[in-house]
């Protein structure tokens, strides 16, 4: 899937914690993305991995799964 700059500046003008800054803060910012495709059932990162991105669905569905544990 190939995005374009402008998707992503649109993409980030509907995230709350992006949609406040202005054309050249959306475009420093959709620069530093990065796009990945992930396939269905697969699993994107788990509770322990270390916090060091965050996603932003730009097409499909995900699905969240929390174990409860014992």
């Amino acid at each position: 899937m190939d995005i374009e700059p402008r998707d992503i500046i649109e993409l980030l003008e509907q995230v709350p914690l992006f949609s406040h800054l202005g054309d050249f803060a959306l475009s420093h910012w959709a620069g530093l993305f990065q796009t990945e495709r992930f396939h269905n059932g697969q699993v994107v990162f788990e509770i322990d991995d270390p916090s060091d991105r965050m996603y932003i669905i730009f097409e499909g569905r995900v699905r969240l799964l929390l174990d409860q544990g014992d």
